[in-house]
């Protein structure tokens, strides 16, 4: 019986997991077709308005009830959305297309990565778990925001580089993925470490995908709104409310609340540098491509002082390309989390959800919260293991060539 499975998955796994994400992005339609969402989406109409008004650069600088922190590419995302909404579908669901339609691509995009290695089993497992994940749903299908858009990007972006080998179209992704959030600015050092060791063609044509998304999408509003985008989005430093992780102590500890502020900015730089740096310069650099990218945004993720409950999808699928067993954990405990935290802002069960109106959680999430940074801390350390392992077979591999180079010489 364990053959015949076995051996289904091997003729059939890529079948298996677009019917998984076609069947989950539908799930994801239903879920935005029958619910409002979150407050983000009630922002979301806000800035929806603004645009119309002021336009998809003009945005920038005015006050909303939450201030508009997106990348260029949103506002354009926004023109196109209230276009849309004149053939009669709203504006709650439409803004959610993109994150459910932006998941089914993600899981395809993660079964291509890791059966790239020869282990069909792991990507069908890794793919359809990450799709159906509760939280993976949720975010998508309820919640209300870009970030399920920009981990696509992302992983599409190295999915081009490294499997495709078109860095022209994988500087394009990666700079559009940092045209809807600017989260993945932190992957730049991974690329740029796969850049160097690689032709002067790959290096042009990938700057030169970035450079034109750059030229299109970045130039106009620099130029126009300097100072408003500056400040709006590349200032922008996150909720500091200490709902996450480590703050979270020194939030309960009743640090004085000026010394907590300084706290959660020193914390933000230290998140920033740590997770775009470390992967880099741990173990060796021909092999755990898959890890070293995965570990990226886990790391940044674990170490944000930063949070809101859409954040915790930016560790999910990128945990896949690290460790199945670990990814699994963080995909359970992170969806138990969430589904405690928006069925307390429903005020009702997972089933009756329409419209989640966020507020500070009771003292008890701290547990759900905790279990779910716990398993991520586990990713991260096994992503570093494996890593540290890698540069070690790298050596070894390498020093018996040198030995006998020296021996003939």
């Amino acid at each position: 019986m364990h053959c015949e499975v076995s051996a289904l998955v091997r003729r059939h796994g890529f079948a298996l997991v677009v019917g998984t994400a076609v069947a989950s992005v539908l799930l994801r339609l239903w879920i935005a077709a029958s619910t409002f969402g979150s407050d983000d989406v009630h922002y979301w109409m806000q800035f929806a308005a603004g645009v119309r008004h002021f336009g998809p650069m003009g945005i920038y600088g005015h006050s909303f009830d939450a201030q508009y922190n997106h990348p260029p590419l949103a506002g354009w995302m926004l023109l196109l959305i209230d276009h849309l909404q004149r053939t009669g579908l709203s504006f709650p669901f439409l803004v959610r297309v993109p994150a459910s339609v932006a998941d089914g691509i993600t899981g395809v995009l993660l079964f291509l990565l890791i059966d790239r290695y020869g282990r069909r089993h792991t990507a069908v497992l890794a793919a359809v778990a990450f799709m159906l994940s509760p939280l993976a749903v949720i975010v998508s299908g309820f919640h209300g925001n870009t970030d399920p858009v920009f981990v696509m990007l992302a992983i599409a972006a190295f999915y081009q580089e490294t499997v495709r080998r078109r860095h022209g179209t994988s500087g394009l992704l990666l700079a559009l993925a940092i045209s809807v959030k600017i989260v993945p600015v932190v992957l730049l050092p991974l690329f740029v470490l796969r850049l160097v060791s690689g032709g002067a063609r790959g290096r042009t044509r990938f700057l030169a995908g970035g450079a034109l998304v750059f030229a299109v999408l970045w130039l106009p509003v620099l130029v126009t709104r300097p100072e408003q985008f500056i400040e709006n989005v590349l200032l922008y430093s996150g909720n500091s409310l200490g709902l996450w992780g480590a703050p979270v102590l020194v939030f309960m500890l009743g640090v004085d609340p000026a010394a907590h502020q300084a706290l959660f900015h020193a914390l933000s730089y230290v998140a920033l540098a740590v997770s775009a740096f470390l992967p880099v310069l741990v173990g060796g650099r021909a092999t755990a491509d898959l890890q070293r990218f995965g570990l990226v945004l886990s790391l940044f993720l674990l170490l944000s002082p930063a949070f809101g409950m859409q954040y915790l999808v930016w560790g999910l699928a990128p945990a896949f390309l690290v460790s199945l067993r670990q990814a699994t954990a963080y995909a359970v405990t992170s969806s138990a989390f969430a589904l405690v935290v928006y069925s307390l802002w429903n005020h009702a069960l997972p089933w009756n959800w329409y419209e989640a109106r966020s507020y500070p959680f009771p003292d008890f999430v701290a547990v759900p919260m905790f279990a779910a940074w716990l398993a991520l801390l586990a990713v991260v350390l096994t992503g570093v293991s494996m890593l540290r392992a890698a540069g070690v077979a790298e050596t070894a591999s390498a020093r018996p060539s040198g030995s006998s180079v020296r021996s003939a010489a």
